[in-house]
């Protein structure tokens, strides 16, 4: 732990260095003032003074530039300081003018985090009722934005203000909401804070071991991050649980190092904090002189004239302890006091109006959600106008359209004749071709299929060698078939250019890539010239694909073992030039001038090959404008050269591309913090590759609808997915220090993992670890080359058939455990769950944390893989099975609150809440109805 807290402590002062070189050296304002404001972010729980000096700087060059939008965030980060040193007036001035520009500028996402803040003055002003009201307004405005980190933050607070109004258990339904967005989101500072708080509401709720761990928890996360503010408030709140059981010494303890971390920060309201927490430990351990020189030191700080909540309890502790040393009169006036601003803090009234508000906030959500359907509901209608509108146009068109045609055909029906049978003759042969290569397919496909079940059963060398064989050339007729398709395409015109702006040069390097386990397996050396870069062009990425495979094959075919291939790309003026040579047999000088003719074979290859490859390359090459050369060729080599013309495009016009690039945008759902980020919220995929340009185009094939992660070795991606707890995961077989084969049994034999979907990925000439692929687990098999869409296609439905299985699962998670049959390892996993929870079912103490312990996980790995399994998180799950368990018993007979408590809730009326929520009816209907 202390090396992670010292490797996090210099990975974040490397950032800082960075982001100060940046704004120092850097000619770009813009640049320069997203600097300084994240270097003012970085510094807010350190040094404030320093942190209000680069919200500063931001807003002066803001200005400076007439950068408004920039100049807004600055002023928002000003106040965001200010609040933390107690300037709430300077705070609350400098909000309001960045107000003012994110409602010019329309900005939801500056809107509300401007009044997160502005109700967070009126929080510590204890100004209640208006920061209610307040939080309520930004609460829309984060959900419109799909903000969710902020949105934590604002339940966060929520949960304190019904904390101080004395409700506990809606602060703690408010905090538990939070945990759950910031644990979805693997949030450590927030999943910190969620913790602390909850940790507080179980130590008002005399819940104490719960409170213990919770908050231990929420400190190694403060030490792990590097956050003294929040580190000292965790000791103070330790300190405070620990004299609560009346362990004194330790509260002592826990206190002074809060006051130490506090003096490191400067931070005032802290440490008013901790010397109360100590006049009330001194005050416990009799020492009342002691106390009441803290209490009183405490209440003449500025700081504190905006805290009432402090006022109230430094004026009890002061009476209590007047009346402990004998001074009566000094008691009875600050029990007067303590009594006056208590009423003024807490009284029904608030309570009350509290409630409305939060009344009238769902009340408008769905008043808001009718008039979207209304709305939705008059569009269709006039859509469905505006169509039949249209519908009549068409029809009037076709009619003339129609009638012009017939007039026309009928003065060239002569010509058309004579040309029609020709063509009718041409197309006869061109179908004749393409149906007798589709009718081959059929019994190729039934013969291939049982040759490869006598390769897996037979066990006799020889007859082993005669289907592979046979199974070999199976194969071979399989792929010349493809290629007369291809060729009938060709000629019937159905084979057009899909030209599209592609990165060729990394276009280039995957398709090499793919090559390197046949080169590896066949004994040859393979080697490929690319240069470094980037080069966006028009092409058709499937036409040159096919093209560079025909070429690298016949290579392959034509080269002996401990032989040479180069594929070579370059660009010259205006074209792009590509180049495969090898040192194989070569082409008899006499046969060169026929190389590129149909079923043309040459007399020195034995009989290797059918004579359409390269007919086919040809004109695939033709249609792509470009052309194909033998260069050499020899007894020692042959080189092709192909030449494609290059039209350069720019990516960022480019429609497709710029989309990626928009991804690269100013992110802020971490903690509000102006960085940048190009990761999507999708599902979570693991991709495992050891070749560095296949691995890259993996990802920025996926990135546009996953969450990519990237490993580069067997071990690493072991290591990674039991971390990550991925959605789904893609490896390469051939890998160093643990090929794919061995990932797999891994995985797939471990209980936080075993219900990932698995794709492997292997080279052509690879094809028996397919079998031990299958054999181990694997959910998928794809040969490589691959083909993108195919990937894309497969993970999807892997994804799809896993929502499946979430319904599945949902349903039997409202069986009767002794009623569950299970049939796979996560139905048996579930079922461990729910009889560890039945086992505990009465106990309301009973936490994430206990379960996630009885089943040997953490309790992110148990959250993530609930998610994966059933879209529930960890404590809705617990929940969700308690309640479950509810209906047996209230369909049994028993009351709603014998129920409430057999089934582990704290309360009644929580346990009412829960029911009806999922529910839809109170428990105490629910037999009734169900009957």
């Amino acid at each position: 732990m202390v090396l992670l807290h010292l490797s996090s402590i210099v990975e974040a002062q490397s950032e800082i260095d960075s982001l100060k070189h940046l704004a120092e050296t850097t000619t770009n304002e813009r640049t320069r003032v997203e600097a300084y404001i994240k270097l003012c972010y970085k510094y807010h729980r350190v040094d404030a003074a320093l942190a209000l000096s680069y919200a500063t700087q931001a807003e002066t060059i803001a200005t400076q530039a007439e950068l408004e939008d920039a100049l807004a965030y600055a002023k928002f980060r000003q106040g965001t300081v200010l609040i933390m040193m107690d300037s709430l007036d300077q705070a609350e001035t400098v909000l309001k003018e960045a107000q003012i520009i994110f409602d010019r500028l329309q900005d939801g996402t500056g809107l509300a985090l401007v009044k997160i803040e502005q109700a967070r003055i009126q929080q510590r002003r204890s100004n209640i009722e208006t920061a209610i009201r307040i939080y309520l307004e930004a609460l829309p405005l984060l959900k419109e934005t799909d903000n969710k980190n902020t949105e934590a933050r604002v339940l966060n607070y929520l949960g304190s203000l019904y904390r101080s109004q004395k409700q506990p258990q809606k602060a703690i339904e408010y905090y538990e909401q939070a945990l759950d967005l910031v644990t979805t989101l693997d949030f450590k500072p927030g999943i910190s804070a969620c913790l602390m708080n909850l940790s507080t509401m179980f130590r008002i709720t005399e819940e104490y071991e719960k409170s213990i761990s919770y908050l231990e928890e929420s400190i190694a996360i403060k030490r792990e991050t590097g956050d003294k503010l929040g580190l000292g408030r965790g000791l103070e709140n330790l300190a405070k649980l620990h004299a609560t059981l009346k362990n004194y010494e330790k509260a002592e303890n826990f206190y002074q190092e809060a006051l130490t971390v506090a003096s490191e920060v400067n931070d005032s309201g802290l440490k008013n904090i901790v010397l109360f927490g100590l006049a009330e430990n001194h005050f416990n351990t009799g020492n009342y002189h002691l106390s009441i020189g803290l209490s009183r030191e405490v209440l003449t700080s500025p700081v504190v004239s905006n805290d009432l909540e402090l006022q109230v309890e430094l004026y009890a502790i002061l009476a209590d302890s007047y009346e402990k040393i004998g001074d009566v009169n000094k008691a009875y006036t600050n029990a007067k006091l303590h009594n006056k601003l208590s009423d003024s803090l807490y009284n029904e009234q608030i309570v009350a109006t509290t409630n409305d508000l939060e009344a009238k906030y769902q009340n408008e959500q769905k008043a808001k959600e009718i008039a979207v359907l209304e709305s939705e509901n008059k569009v269709q209608q006039l859509q469905i106008q505006s169509r039949m509108r249209e519908r009549n146009y068409l029809l009037a068109f076709v009619m003339i359209a129609l009638l012009l045609i017939g007039l026309i055909y009928n003065q060239y029906r002569g010509k058309q004749k004579s040309n029609a049978k020709l063509k009718e003759l041409d197309q006869l042969k061109s179908e004749f071709l393409a149906n007798i290569s589709h009718e081959f397919r059929t019994p190729l496909s039934l013969i291939i299929a049982p040759l490869k079940d006598k390769i897996r059963s037979t066990t006799d060398p020889k007859e082993k060698a005669v289907f592979d064989r046979m199974h070999r050339n199976a194969e071979d007729l399989y792929h010349l078939i493809n290629q007369l398709l291809d060729l009938s395409k060709l000629e019937h015109g159905q084979l057009a250019m899909n030209l599209v702006p592609t990165e060729a040069f990394g276009f280039f390097r995957v398709l090499s890539a793919s090559f390197t386990s046949l080169a590896e397996h066949s004994g040859i050396h393979f080697k490929s010239q690319i240069p470094e870069g980037e080069c966006w062009m028009e092409l058709d990425p499937d036409v040159v694909q096919k093209v560079c495979y025909n070429l690298l094959s016949n290579a392959f075919k034509f080269t002996p073992e401990k032989g040479e291939i180069m594929f070579k790309v370059e660009v010259e003026s205006h074209t792009l030039k590509i180049t495969v040579s090898d040192t194989g047999i070569g082409i008899l000088a006499e046969d060169q001038e026929k190389v590129f003719d149909r079923f043309f074979q040459s007399s020195n290859t034995g009989h290797m090959g059918t004579g359409i490859g390269l007919a086919l390359t040809k004109q695939l090459v033709n249609i792509h404008n470009g052309d194909i050369t033998l260069l050499r060729s020899d007894e020692k080599g042959t080189t092709f050269g192909v030449q494609i013309p290059l039209k350069k495009v720019d990516p960022v016009e480019n429609q497709q591309i710029a989309e990626r690039i928009k991804n690269v945008k100013i992110d802020r759902e971490k903690d509000d913090v102006v960085t940048l980020s190009d990761e999507n919220r999708g599902p979570v995929v693991l991709v495992i590759e050891d070749n560095e340009d296949l691995s890259r185009y993996l990802k920025e094939l996926l990135r546009e609808n996953y969450t990519v992660h990237m490993s580069s070795n067997g071990m690493e991606g072991v290591e990674k997915a039991k971390e990550l707890v991925p959605d789904l995961i893609i490896s390469d077989v051939m890998m160093p220090k643990k090929d794919g084969i061995e990932v797999c049994n891994e995985l797939k034999e471990a209980h936080e993992t075993d219900h990932i979907p698995i794709i492997l990925l292997t080279a052509l000439a690879d094809r028996e670890s397919k079998l031990k692929g299958l054999e181990r687990g694997a959910d998928d098999y794809l040969l490589k080359p691959f083909d993108p869409k195919e990937l894309a296609a497969r993970v999807s439905n892997l994804l799809s058939q896993r929502s499946k299985l979430k319904e599945k699962y949902v349903g039997l998670l409202r069986l009767d455990v002794a009623n569950i049959e299970v049939s796979n390892r996560e139905e048996q996993f579930l079922k461990k769950l729910m009889e560890v929870i039945g086992d505990h079912l009465s106990d309301s103490a009973f936490s994430v944390e206990q379960l996630s312990s009885e089943v040997a996980m953490s309790r992110m790995q148990l959250h993530r893989k609930l998610t994966a399994l059933t879209g529930q998180s960890a404590s809705t799950f617990v929940r969700n099975h308690r309640l479950n368990q509810a209906t047996r018993l209230l369909l049994a007979g028993e009351t709603a609150t014998q129920v409430a408590y057999a089934v582990g809730f704290s309360s009644p009326s929580y346990f009412t809440r829960a029911f009806k929520e999922v529910y839809g009816v109170a428990p105490s209907e629910y037999a009734g109805i169900v009957a």
